[in-house]
């Protein structure tokens, strides 16, 4: 059973990379959401289909941060392998750091 949930945690990862790389280059073309901008990725609070339509989800890193729904759900699956992304390592962080480059 632990195989079966390990391969799909790896899967999700890997499509959830998969949208945060999409994002960056999304938010190098100037597409931000404003209030509804999701923190960890650069996506759309709560998703790209229902922008600012509902809230999105509290990032268990300290509880109070709002986060798309995706990114939501792979906290919530880091978490359950012990292996949470700290907010300094969020990707958004990355385009903020190299905010030159946009």
């Amino acid at each position: 059973m632990s195989g079966i949930r390990d391969n799909f945690v790896e899967k999700f990862q890997e499509k959830a990379k998969m949208r945060a790389r999409i994002r960056n280059l999304q938010m190098k073309e100037h597409l931000v959401f404003g209030k509804y901008t999701c923190l960890r990725c650069g996506g759309a609070i709560p998703s790209f289909e229902r922008i600012g339509q509902y809230p999105g989800a509290l990032s268990r890193t300290d509880n109070k941060t709002e986060i798309c729904s995706d990114c939501g759900s792979n906290e919530a699956l880091e978490c359950m392998r012990g292996l949470l992304t700290a907010q300094d390592r969020w990707a958004i962080q990355d385009v903020i750091k190299n905010s030159d480059d946009i």
